[in-house]
């Protein structure tokens, strides 16, 4: 933990070079890293449909998911976050606002993108593994079910390097 914790906190140090290190090897990683499982997942489903949701996803499962979303603290730290991707994008040497914000814009169309398709991926293969081992309670354990089912012993080093990266980078 204080390895990891120091790391997070020095590359926090310079939020102006977070577009290297995070923007051009740590996220790539992590998105990499998510395919592999994912491309397990469609090589040899675990299932052949996908499962029932849970009692409160089966209700109301837009709300569920803003609340399972907000209790992230995504919402929150959005303002945060906008202020160091501007801040990036200056430091790459644009210096108009209004290209900044053109930038921005860009930049969150692309992320919002990635981010659509890497939740499709892991709600494809929750909902597959959902359906091949009823009762699992968490999404780190639907995970780790379909990561050793996929690649054994290999897939929860996988899996383990996946929430490394992931939680890694919400850090910094």
């Amino acid at each position: 933990s204080i390895v990891f914790f120091a790391a997070a906190f020095l590359v926090a140090l310079h939020p102006e070079k977070l577009t290297d290190r995070l923007g051009r090897v740590l996220c790539p990683a992590l998105i990499a890293l998510i395919f592999v499982l994912f491309a397990g997942c469609l090589l040899h489903p675990v299932a052949t449909q996908y499962g029932s949701p849970a009692a409160a996803y089966a209700r109301l499962p837009a709300f569920e998911g803003i609340l399972g979303g907000y209790q992230t603290m995504d919402a929150l730290a959005a303002l945060n976050f906008g202020a160091v991707i501007a801040m990036n994008i200056r430091a790459q040497g644009v210096a108009r606002e209004q290209d900044v914000q053109r930038s921005a814009i860009r930049a969150g169309l692309v992320a919002g993108g990635l981010l659509l398709a890497v939740y499709a991926m892991l709600g494809h293969a929750g909902a597959l593994t959902g359906a091949a081992v009823p009762g699992l309670a968490t999404g780190a354990e639907v995970l780790t079910v379909l990561a050793e089912r996929l690649f054994g012993k290999a897939g929860l080093v996988l899996l383990a390097a996946i929430f490394m990266l992931a939680c890694f980078n919400t850090c910094v």
